[in-house]
């Protein structure tokens, strides 16, 4: 799972990576796993388009920002399209009250500054492994079916 985030709630999202590694998630932010001397713009590309969801960290800070967290975004949406219709995939989660930008008017978001607004992220994530694990299995028995009709 990618977090995505502004730079300035770093702090908010380091806590929010500890509590899904800790959940036994396996999340990726830049600050953990970026190496020094790594070209940053094509590993956040593979991260992209290797995750099987992506946490988009909302703030008035993310919100208001122009820069590479729009990139971000707009590529997040360019691999939903790709995704089974009416999976989870980008998933909004308010750090604190702010406006949800209009491109995610049609995703339902969590508050994590609410009661309850963690265990509903941690819903969804269950939801995406599920469908991780059914795709996968779905594509190993087309691989099996496939090799068997030589």
């Amino acid at each position: 799972m990618f977090l995505s985030y502004a730079k300035e709630d770093v702090g908010r999202v380091k806590q929010i990576y500890a509590d899904l590694k800790a959940a036994g998630h396996q999340p990726w932010m830049d600050t953990y796993d970026l190496k020094p001397g790594q070209d940053w713009k094509a590993a956040l590309q593979l991260a992209i388009s290797k995750c099987d969801a992506a946490l988009i960290c909302l703030s008035n800070n993310s919100v208001s920002k122009t820069g590479y967290v729009q990139v971000e975004l707009r590529e997040f949406f360019e691999q939903r399209k790709r995704r089974p219709e009416g999976s989870i995939f980008v998933i909004p989660a308010r750090l604190e009250p702010c406006t949800v930008p209009a491109s995610m008017a049609d995703l339902h978001y969590a508050d994590l500054f609410e009661a309850g607004g963690w265990d509903r992220v941690v819903a969804s994530l269950s939801e995406v492994r599920q469908g991780s694990r059914f795709l996968l299995s779905k594509e190993k028995r087309a691989a099996i079916f496939r090799f068997s009709q030589k």
